[in-house]
């Protein structure tokens, strides 16, 4: 990912819950404020209008969210949790590193201990998943709850969520994709599923009749060359993104079982890190141990405001019908044996790669090996 924004920033978000009275009101859980003594303010008001600016999911950011309870309960089971797109990406209680209990505070200047505080100190990077668009703004859910007993033994449950806004910089585009988003272009991109049988030539290494392609295919907005589009993935598609590696591949190969394309010109995707080497413009790097797939942003699209994405867990010759010139220029620089090209593109696409560097080739008949075809969902 891009990691342009270096500048040692501490964000202060900062929750106000007013639950209103409960039981004698001794469950009433309040936050710090401007007005309350020795403790942070808070920035963040429960109202809907706050925002963290400057948000882009760098583990030196912090975001503190802390709760006040009167001195005179116990609490239990303490916690927060943080969605966004109807999916959890943060959650935290009260046995977590994050969490820090400060007993008999005097918030009001009185000089009488009034409150308990409840601090969550809540790393950024801890909101790495959470989809947001490049300059654009993300809507968060904050879920607390926790048991109480008061000083007159009354017990019982508190829950109550907010909302804030995390402000992204120009470095990241995110997109969470799991079962539940496919189909629904409101949630983690426009993906798509769909049932394909194996080609015959295919069929022989296969132990499967049939598999399944994930089609992510969106205009995404990008600062131009400035950000990286993260896509992390869950459930089906991780798995089917997954099965298209070699089993024996090494960091810095290329992932040939993907087709990758930006603004609809064919792109090398690496597995796990980038070949410098081969780098050239927009490039995808495939982490299968993190379910991610990042697209830099390479500078031919240095004045861009959106581009195109399609990443597909399907070879290119099953994806698109590109021509020599397609592959020529996404893999002609690679140094791919004949055996491998022709697996990933047919006899057409990988001579149309091999004779850019081995003119006498392109006298050779080309033929193209393979094509599918959909299942009947």
């Amino acid at each position: 990912m891009s990691r342009n924004f270096t500048r040692a920033l501490t964000l202060f978000l900062v929750a106000v819950v007013a639950l209103g009275a409960m039981t004698g009101g001794a469950a009433a859980l309040e936050t710090t404020d401007a007005t309350d003594i020795n403790v942070g303010p808070s920035d963040i008001q429960d109202d809907g209008s706050s925002s963290v600016d400057g948000f882009n999911a760098n583990a030196g950011n912090y975001s503190l969210i802390e709760f006040k309870t009167p001195i005179a309960n116990t609490t239990d089971g303490f916690s927060i949790s943080i969605s966004a797109e109807n999916n959890t990406h943060a959650t935290y209680d009260d046995l977590d590193d994050e969490y820090t209990l400060t007993e008999a505070v005097d918030t009001t200047d009185d000089a009488t201990d009034d409150s308990d505080l409840h601090t969550f100190n809540i790393s950024h990077s801890d909101l790495e998943t959470v989809p947001v668009e490049a300059n654009g703004e993300t809507t968060v859910t904050i879920d607390v709850t926790y048991e109480y007993t008061d000083g007159t033994d009354t017990s019982g449950t508190v829950e109550d969520s907010f909302t804030a806004t995390l402000n992204a910089t120009g470095e990241r585009t995110v997109l969470y994709i799991t079962d539940d988003n496919l189909g629904d272009d409101s949630m983690g991109g426009a993906t798509t599923s769909e049932t394909v049988e194996y080609s015959f030539i295919e069929s022989l290494t296969q132990d499967d009749e049939e598999y399944t392609t994930y089609d992510l295919d969106d205009e995404l907005a990008v600062d131009g060359s400035n950000t990286t589009i993260t896509v992390f993935m869950t459930g089906e598609m991780a798995d089917g993104f997954e099965n298209t590696l070699e089993d024996d591949a090494e960091d810095g190969d290329l992932v040939l079982g993907q087709t990758l394309l930006a603004d609809e010109t064919l792109t090398m995707t690496f597995n796990n890190e980038v070949d410098s080497d081969l780098a050239n413009g927009t490039y995808g790097v495939y982490d299968s141990s993190a379910d991610t797939l990042t697209v830099e942003v390479g500078d031919e699209h240095a004045d861009a405001s959106t581009l195109g994405v399609r990443a597909v867990n399907d070879k290119p010759t099953n994806v698109g019908d590109f021509d020599r010139d397609a592959y020529a220029n996404a893999f002609g620089e690679a140094d791919l044996g004949l055996r491998a090209m022709i697996s990933a593109f047919g006899f057409g696409g990988a001579l149309s790669t091999w004779t850019a560097g081995f003119g006498f080739l392109s006298m050779i008949p080309l033929i193209t090996l393979g094509g599918r075809r959909a299942v009947a969902e």
